[in-house]
């Protein structure tokens, strides 16, 4: 059954509306998760948002369609919210949870879907009924194969940074859990490698810059450089 709708969170009714101008009505599905779920939409927070767009819709308007829900998350960025979005193909979402993703899983048990609450609630019926245990393995091979796709990227293309911020982000995020078993980035910062946490809290902020436009291409190069160093000891495990 769909919870109550969060306190302060009308903002993102108007912001679905938004998002069906660009990428088309019934065509997405957005979920709200992490402390907004409880706390509300406050614009002095950050608000989570998981957007899953159905494959046929993204794979045939793929580049312009991402630059449509950025210009849409900068517009409320402008007037005080402070959107952290992520963006997936729905199709690679739910390899996500059929692979043990950690993070993916909490987003289902834990989140609301704003819009899609069909698909959401079907998908959570399949988590619920299929728990997947943490695959420590499967999560060191990620990592390295996030940090060398960042890398691969931002060799590539310049303009791509957002996508760069986000794979190096969650590759942090893993790293963060084989160290302390704890799949919260946020909670497994205080019981890992010092160096490590800072990394994934610079990275946080580079994701809000590069989805903004503030963040010039230059300034990734030194923080991938000291994500490759720290799953050094990753990558001998696979």
């Amino acid at each position: 059954m769909q919870r109550l709708f969060p306190e302060n969170c009308g903002v993102l009714l108007s912001l679905v509306k938004d998002l069906s101008n660009v990428i088309g009505e019934e065509a997405f599905t957005l979920v709200l998760f992490g402390s907004s779920v409880d706390k509300g939409c406050r614009k002095d927070s950050d608000i989570d948002l998981l957007l899953l767009v159905y494959d046929n819709v993204l794979n045939g308007r793929g580049e312009s369609l991402l630059k449509g829900v950025s210009e849409v998350v900068k517009r409320y960025e402008a007037i005080g919210y402070r959107l952290s979005l992520n963006l997936l193909a729905l199709s690679d979402f739910i390899r996500k949870l059929v692979q043990g993703d950690s993070f993916a899983i909490r987003i289902v048990k834990s989140g609301y879907a704003v819009t899609g609450v069909n698909l959401f609630s079907s998908i959570r019926s399949f988590v619920e009924r299929s728990p997947i245990p943490l695959d420590k393995e499967y999560l060191a091979k990620t990592i390295v194969s996030l940090v060398d796709d960042a890398s691969a990227i931002l060799e590539a293309s310049k303009r791509d940074l957002f996508v760069v911020c986000g794979h190096l982000k969650t590759a942090v995020g893993y790293l963060l859990t084989l160290m302390t078993g704890i799949d919260d980035p946020e909670k497994a910062i205080d019981k890992a490698d010092g160096k490590i946490g800072e990394i994934y809290l610079t990275l946080k902020d580079y994701c809000k810059r590069a989805l903004k436009g503030e963040l010039p291409p230059a300034a990734l190069d030194e923080v991938l450089r000291r994500t490759r160093e720290s799953v050094q000891t990753v990558e001998k495990l696979v």
